[in-house]
């Protein structure tokens, strides 16, 4: 960013209670006369939602992706309490699916007029520029059997993505004797379990664990199917990189992912927690590459008409002007 010529200050906040960090950005806003202040992501949401109310900023705007689990334990639950009571706060709050804003209506107590949905959107001009590559010589970099289906997985490796019906379908899909490799691209505290567990099923032969990765486009270019086996979503950005990238995916019906993804055109929705009927949607796929091959167009075009970046900044800009103009 700041190459572009944006102005970058880092707060560094210390722990997840420092609340020095308000009179800070309190500081700061006033100094620099701010005439809108936007926040994305706990607990950034909570802190500048506090201090821009503090220093008499005229709008105060939160992007909301996620859509959380109520039956966690206290300090989760504390959490959420904060975060609904700031909300009060705000003058809008984006939703990035309708799914999300359900959520906020249902859990937080949001009025519905308060709520705009904005879908996230991938900057499609620098999405096809990346995925100019050598296609077999960066399967050999990645040590991926070049004529053996490739199946992936991208994203934290944490209990939500729904990792372990995954692993479950995969021991179950090698154990009918097919051929097919699987890629989990991402890092999380579950790495490590999730390795060991592909042992004990018997699969590691069959599984690759990636880490984080920062050329994702490439990975894509490089897959035949995404998987996204998620317990709870808002709009996850992996499956609108997938279908810009014309892949097949199949994911849970949980969510904003719906919105994304129609089922049987665009790609696969199982239920969560279905270890069978996901397996039985990747052998669909592999097994009907021309079927794979049109879900994964369908979805290159519906991701440029509804989740390109160009058409997510407008509506940001539109939102911003409109709150201008009546505050």
């Amino acid at each position: 960013m700041r190459d572009i010529g944006v102005t970058v200050k880092n707060f560094d906040l210390k722990t997840l209670l420092d609340l020095r960090i308000i009179s800070r950005l309190v500081k700061y806003i006033r100094k620099n006369k701010i005439d809108i202040v936007q926040t994305a992501v706990f607990p950034a949401d909570v802190y500048g939602r506090i201090s821009a109310s503090l220093a008499k900023v005229p709008i105060i705007i939160s992007t909301m992706h996620r859509v959380e689990d109520h039956k966690q334990e206290s300090i989760y639950r504390m959490l959420f309490f904060v975060d609904t009571l700031t909300m009060a706060l705000t003058t809008k709050i984006i939703a990035v699916s309708e799914a999300v804003k359900n959520y906020l209506i249902s859990f937080h107590k949001v009025r519905p007029e308060k709520i705009s949905v904005i879908y996230n959107g991938l900057d499609t001009y620098q999405y096809q520029y990346q995925c100019n590559i050598d296609i077999s010589r960066f399967k050999r970099t990645l040590d991926v059997k070049p004529d053996i289906p490739t199946v992936a997985f991208i994203g934290r490796i944490v209990k939500v993505k729904g990792l372990k019906y995954l692993f479950r379908a995969a021991a179950s899909i090698l154990e009918r004797g097919e051929i097919v490799q699987f890629l989990i691209v991402g890092n999380g505290p579950l790495k490590d379990h999730f390795i060991q567990q592909s042992q004990l099923l018997g699969i590691e032969r069959h599984v690759s664990f990636l880490g984080f990765r920062e050329d994702i486009p490439h990975i894509l270019a490089v897959i035949d199917v995404l998987v996204l086996p998620s317990l709870r979503e808002g709009l996850p950005l992996t499956i609108l990189e997938a279908m810009r990238a014309g892949k097949p995916i199949i994911a849970t019906n949980v969510g904003g992912i719906p919105e994304a993804i129609i089922d049987a055109e665009t790609g696969i929705l199982v239920p969560p927690r279905d270890s069978k009927r996901l397996g039985d949607a990747i052998c669909y796929l592999l097994q009907n590459p021309l079927k794979s091959k049109q879900m994964g167009e369908k979805g290159k075009r519906r991701a440029r008409r509804y989740f390109d970046v160009e058409r997510m900044v407008k509506e940001y800009e539109r939102l911003y002007t409109i709150c201008t103009e009546t505050t």
